[in-house]
């Protein structure tokens, strides 16, 4: 199954709960990226400093022995699988 998300925003606020251990979060398994796959990123807005800081942490996600996924910074784009704003 293929999810297309164009040119709409997906949004996840949760309030933390003040009771410890019921903090919850929801994940839809059928959206999931394959193993090997390619995900797109860009930043729609922001200090480029900043961008940078974002892409290298992000970049640690995908160390060998950790996600199986690889990512695509691009720059100036809106066509990207991951649109990040501030």
């Amino acid at each position: 199954m293929t999810v297309e998300n164009v040119d709409q925003w997906c949004f996840a606020w949760f309030e933390a709960s003040r009771a410890e251990g019921r903090n919850r979060a929801g994940l839809w398994l059928a959206s999931r990226w394959m193993l090997g796959e390619t995900i797109t990123i860009s930043f729609l807005d922001g200090d480029p400093a900043l961008h940078a800081r974002i892409e290298t942490v992000a970049r640690q996600w995908i160390q060998p022995e950790r996600a199986s996924v690889f990512f695509d910074f691009r720059r100036g784009r809106n066509d990207t699988d991951i649109r990040i704003s501030f």
